[in-house]
C-alpha cells in the first residue's frame, strides 16, 4: 500500500485473536500507527450492536432489489467460512452465519 491507498476497517478487523502479551504488543503497535480505535467486546463493543431481524430483512431486501449483484459489501466482520479460515477455533454467531448465506448467493462484479 502507498499513502494514496485507502483501507477500510469496519470494527474488529480480525488481527487480534487472544488476550496475550504477543497480541497486546501488536495491538499497541497498531494503535501508535493509526487514528483508528479498535473495538473490544465489553469495552467499546456490546452485544446490543448485533443486527436485529428487521436489519437482516432490510439487507436481504436491498440485495434482492439488485439481484444479489454488487461490487462489494462492507461489514465489520466476515462470513463464517472466512472467519474459520482465519481462525479454525472461531465459533460462528448469527451475524457470521447470515453473512455466509449472503456470500453464497451474491455475485460480486468487482
Amino acid at each position: 500500500m502507498t499513502r494514496s491507498d485507502y483501507a477500510i476497517i469496519c470494527g474488529d478487523f480480525g488481527g487480534i485473536w487472544a488476550d496475550n502479551p504477543n497480541e497486546r504488543y501488536w495491538l499497541d503497535w497498531l494503535k501508535r500507527r493509526t487514528r483508528q480505535m479498535f473495538r473490544v467486546k465489553g469495552v467499546s463493543w456490546w452485544e446490543q450492536e448485533m443486527p436485529d431481524e428487521d436489519e437482516y430483512a432490510e439487507a436481504v431486501r436491498n440485495l434482492e432489489h439488485v439481484g444479489y449483484k454488487v461490487d462489494y459489501i462492507i461489514t465489520h466482520c466476515a462470513p463464517t467460512n472466512v472467519q474459520q479460515k482465519l481462525n479454525p477455533d472461531f465459533t460462528p454467531d448469527p451475524l457470521t452465519d447470515f453473512l455466509e448465506k449472503i456470500r453464497e448467493k451474491t455475485d460480486y462484479h468487482y
